[in-house]
């Protein structure tokens, strides 16, 4: 009996442990084996073989999955391989198909070598060339190697094909060395340049890859600079973005933004080097992004850069976009919107308030000013061109020059603004003959429509102590302080974004957006390079003085139309005393403080305008005394010089507009005006 409950007792642990070991199998963690000697997975890729192709080592071979298969192979002597199936690619006798993800079989196609002729022209006298070919018949695929010394006071400016450079071939290395493979019929000719027998501009790419030298020569007249190189990608640096030249290396000389107008002195043998400047691209880790079909928004930023680079792409693909809110309250001082960007969108930099200069590419075409709400400190904006221009042949891209001639007027300096009654209504060498050449004239007029206070404040960075600007506004807000910037601005500007980063950006609204309907209107519009220029008998329609060298004379058949008009009392200009009591002409007074500052003197004058285009009530001899005691009211730092009631003038002067003169009559402007300058100066003596 104790027997059978013994052996009872054994047959009940057995099943107790078995099944209690079942019972921890459920949960006692099992080493997974399932990995152990498992195997890559391979695939098998065979190269086509034909008469003109032999393959050096294994045919197929055997390749891991994703990874790439090569196949060294010889090419028989006077054929290339022209076509290779799957995306294979042939280089140095290697056929390669990366990442191969199933068996295959690479078909190759090949033909014969083509004969090409290359000529080489140089002139021997100016520089020692050295080839490893002579002109005549050369094989394609050739690898042909120049190299020039260019003789003693000579610059080598680079190899052209088809032409000369003079005579329009086009540039294609501008290094002394060069290299390149045959692959079709070449005319070469080797360009220079004689120091001392012109103006140049020289780029040194001052760390750039392709360490080379960029050039452009400047027209005969002074006041016509070249502008620097736009940015497309002629140089580039690793992990860098170009944000300018320098007259230095290290930066420490005159700094010109991309597309900027390059001041040259009067000297026509001077030679100017402009050094590429670099900033380095933020790295990619310190923004949040995300990736829609080819291009990249970035919609976030960690990081506490006193310098922020948004980069010009990520991973290959380029940064189009800022989303809102994506870099609010960042801490950054410097900030530059890359070349690829093409909308901004609003709050997208809301709150950074340290930030106070923005480097800006002109490609956006989506850019509110709420992009930056709150961004107090931002004061100093500097354009930089990445595309071609628009305006340089017409009157507005002319302005160019008028600039330049602000910027490079030798001695004491007479500035005279406003709209069209200045820019096609003075006559500037009059004015020079009245004032026995103690001033250089600058005629800075622009348009009605275009906010006159820019234009002042743009000529008080560059006034001396002694220069006096002197302002005809016509009757209208933009011409008394309106600050509301606008696409006309950006048009007359486009040729010398150099303006805008010598103003306080702070003091203009709409800025931004002005721009984008700017440059929406670009993309629009057909391309000019910045040397086309609207000429009248071959020469600029601007003189080095800023006038429009525009032959107005006679009446035309338009302003008689308008002259019947307002007899009618249609459409007629007010000398409105409400212009005098805007807030905005206090902004005219902070820009009148800053010539005063510079020690120069701020002289008002009047418009010409067409008698019968003012209201008649405003044309009497005491409304007119009340204008002008409100204007010397309204501006106690100016001297107002004039009467506002002897620019009122007859219709027979005018040529196409109630305040444009024929050219007779802007030289009898000249001489009244000029004649008030010198009672002025009495009165001051």
């Amino acid at each position: 009996m104790k027997k059978f409950w013994l052996s009872l007792l054994l047959v009940l642990s057995a099943v107790l442990i078995f099944t209690g070991c079942g019972m921890l199998a459920d949960w006692i963690p099992m080493k997974d084996h399932s990995h152990e000697n498992k195997q890559p997975m391979t695939v098998d890729v065979m190269l086509q073989e034909n008469e003109e192709i032999t393959i050096l080592g294994k045919n197929p071979v055997s390749v891991e999955v994703g990874t790439d298969a090569s196949f060294a192979v010889k090419v028989r002597d006077g054929y290339k391989i022209e076509t290779l199936g799957q995306g294979a690619v042939y280089e140095k006798g290697t056929v390669t198909l990366a990442g191969v993800k199933f068996p295959t079989t690479v078909e190759a196609s090949t033909r014969l070598l083509k004969d090409f002729t290359i000529e080489i022209n140089n002139d021997s006298e100016k520089g020692a060339l050295t080839a490893n070919v002579e002109s005549g018949t050369i094989r394609e695929d050739t690898e042909v190697r120049l190299n020039v010394t260019p003789s003693k006071d000579l610059v080598f400016l680079g190899y052209s094909v088809g032409a000369p450079r003079s005579d329009g071939g086009g540039i294609v290395c501008t290094s002394a060395e060069y290299t390149f493979t045959m692959t079709e019929d070449t005319v070469l000719y080797t360009n220079y340049y004689k120091v001392g027998s012109g103006r140049l501009v020289l780029y040194d790419g001052n760390g750039a890859k392709e360490g080379v030298q960029y050039y452009v020569f400047d027209n005969d007249s002074p006041y016509i600079g070249p502008n620097a190189l736009a940015n497309k990608g002629q140089f580039t640096r690793e992990g860098h973005v170009l944000y300018g030249y320098n007259t230095e290396p290290d930066g420490s000389g005159t700094y010109y933004g991309p597309g900027w107008s390059v001041i040259l002195p009067e000297d026509k043998k001077a030679t100017l080097t402009l050094y590429a400047q670099w900033l380095p691209v933020t790295e990619k880790e310190a923004f949040t992004y995300t990736v829609a079909g080819k291009g990249i928004t970035i919609t976030g930023y960690q990081g506490d850069h006193e310098t922020l680079v948004v980069p010009e792409s990520i991973d290959g693909k380029p940064v189009v976009k800022i989303a809102e809110n994506a870099f609010c309250n960042g801490k950054f001082k410097t900030l530059y919107l890359s070349r690829n960007l093409k909308t901004i969108e609003k709050k997208a930099f809301q709150d950074c308030q340290s930030l106070t200069t923005l480097y800006l590419c002109d490609t956006p075409s989506s850019m509110p000013d709420a992009a930056f709400t709150n961004c107090n400190a931002l004061q100093k904006l500097n354009m930089l061109a990445c595309i071609d221009p628009r305006y340089s042949n017409d009157n507005e891209g002319m302005y160019k020059i008028k600039y330049q001639r602000l910027l490079t007027a030798q001695g004491k300096k007479i500035i005279f603004q406003a709209g069209s009654n200045v820019a096609y209504g003075l006559d500037i060498p009059t004015i020079h003959t009245m004032l026995d050449n103690a001033y250089a004239g600058v005629n800075f007029g622009a348009r009605q429509s275009s906010p006159s206070v820019f234009f002042v404040e743009v000529a008080a960075a560059h006034m001396n102590p002694g220069d006096i600007m002197v302002l005809c506004p016509e009757y209208h807000k933009y011409q008394y302080g309106h600050n509301e910037m606008n696409t006309i601005a950006w048009q007359i500007f486009e040729g010398a974004y150099n303006a805008f980063a010598d103003v306080d950006i702070r003091n203009y609204t709409k800025v931004f957006s002005s721009f984008a309907a700017f440059n929406t209107n670009r993309y629009r519009s057909s391309v000019h390079g910045y040397e086309k220029y609207d000429t009248i008998g071959g020469k600029p329609s601007v003189t080095k003085f800023g006038v429009y060298n525009v032959k107005h004379n006679g009446q035309t058949a338009g302003l008689k139309s308008d002259i019947e008009r307002w007899k009618a009392g249609k459409d007629l200009v007010a000398l409105d005393l409400k212009l005098l009591s805007g807030n905005y002409t206090a902004n005219m007074s902070r820009a009148f403080d800053l010539i005063l500052a510079k020690g120069g003197k701020v002289y008002i004058s009047f418009p010409t305008i067409l008698k019968e285009a003012v209201v008649k009530s405003h044309r009497s001899k005491d409304h007119l005394q009340k204008f002008k005691a409100a204007v010397m009211e309204t501006f106690p730092q100016a001297a107002v010089i004039s009467d506002p009631g002897a620019f009122i003038m007859d219709k027979s002067l005018f040529y196409n507009s109630h305040y444009h003169l024929t050219t007779a009559a802007s030289k009898t402007r000249a001489k009244m005006l000029a004649k008030d300058i010198l009672a002025q100066f009495a009165k001051e003596q």
